[in-house]
């Protein structure tokens, strides 16, 4: 695995995910701003430009990479489009949700072949009004993505615009 991102996830992530230049509440009550990013210092007012927007992307794309060489490190090699496709779809659901996933289960034991179909059931998000899991259209496009991505050989551009 590579020690930087695959720019295919960043192409991935930002193909999907809306940057927001203010900070806004999201479905679940966290501030967000940018590509997606939360933190402490995300808060109602916050402005940023489209630079500072792609530099947290990048620099939370290097940390779920991280996490991501370590939860597998001595089980697994992946090729650089299925670390890619790995990435992008760790940002969206989060580390703790992927480390105890199916998806997570079929990597770690090498079962490739599996992972798509899993990856698929990862296309509802949660309604902040009645609480139900709710089917995405969205979603369902960015998991599609994220598949051909994992699928891809590494020597392909794998990326597709939605």
């Amino acid at each position: 695995m590579e020690s930087s991102v695959p720019r295919v996830a960043i192409a991935v992530v930002q193909a999907f995910e809306p940057v927001r230049l203010s900070s806004y509440l999201d479905g679940e009550g966290v501030w967000r701003i940018g590509w997606g990013h939360a933190g402490p210092d995300i808060l109602p007012g916050v402005q940023w430009s489209r630079e500072q927007a792609d530099q947290a992307l990048a620099l939370d794309l290097a940390a779920i990479a991280a996490e991501l060489r370590d939860l597998l490190a001595q089980k697994v090699t992946l090729g650089l489009n299925q670390f890619g496709a790995l990435v992008a779809f760790i940002y969206q659901i989060g580390v703790q949700n992927f480390a105890g996933s199916q998806v997570f289960t079929l990597v770690a034991q090498g079962d490739f072949s599996a992972v798509p179909a899993v990856m698929r059931q990862w296309r509802q998000w949660r309604d902040p009004h009645t609480r139900r899991l709710v089917l995405s259209t969205r979603l369902t496009h960015l998991r599609e993505a994220e598949i051909a991505l994992w699928q891809a050989a590494d020597d392909e551009n794998a990326f597709f615009s939605p």
